[in-house]
């Protein structure tokens, strides 16, 4: 969203600029998580070749390196859908938006298939775990993922059993951005247009 027009001399709606806050900062999250997630994987690579190598270390940080970089693609994974509920909820409150959201959402669909999906086996790994939906049996196909990373895509079971992904990459916080912009750009502003940053 950089050079974009973001924001005017006097907000939008209350509740859209709410929502358009919390787009923001989730929009931020999402990058913070993504930095900090390329570092990680790094560490965790040099990690278990330093393991295979017969360096010494504790069990604990092992399992700290490898970890890392999944958590981290899990709080990518938050942020992105924080962002799509927000523009469902919008599209509900506010029906001067409906437009805009649709179109939002259309684009988060086209460039990330497998989010809603993540986020859905994500809310419930407790069950995946067990290979259940709902407490009812899934048949899992493949590979059987309660929950992953490869390189750099978040994998989950869903509850077709097959397996979700979302890649974990600057391409889909682009995308998320693009559909955030559709939103502000949808907005009731009222004022002078100013870009920022600047």
């Amino acid at each position: 969203m950089p050079g974009q027009i973001i924001s005017n001399e006097a907000d939008a709606d209350a509740a859209i600029s709410k929502s358009i806050i919390l787009m923001q900062h989730a929009l931020v999250g999402a990058a913070v998580a993504l930095q900090d997630f390329e570092a990680a994987q790094e560490a965790a690579l040099e990690n278990m070749a330093a393991f295979y190598n017969g360096d010494a270390q504790s069990r604990s940080d092992r399992l700290m390196a490898q970890t890392r970089p999944l958590v981290l693609a899990n709080a990518f994974a938050v942020s992105l859908d924080r962002i799509y509920k927000t523009i469902g909820t919008l599209s509900t409150h506010e029906a001067d938006m409906k437009a805009a959201c649709d179109e939002a959402e259309a684009v988060i669909d086209a460039a990330l298939p497998g989010l809603k999906q993540v986020r859905d086996a994500a809310s419930h790994i407790d069950e995946r775990n067990l290979g259940l939906h709902y407490g009812k049996t899934i048949p899992v196909k493949g590979l059987r993922w309660m929950e992953g990373r490869i390189n750099d895509r978040l994998i989950l079971t869903a509850p077709t059993g097959d397996q979700a992904e979302l890649h974990i990459h600057q391409d889909s916080i682009d995308a998320v951005g693009a559909a955030v912009q559709i939103i502000v750009s949808a907005a009731p502003w009222e004022g002078q247009e100013s870009t920022w940053p600047q």
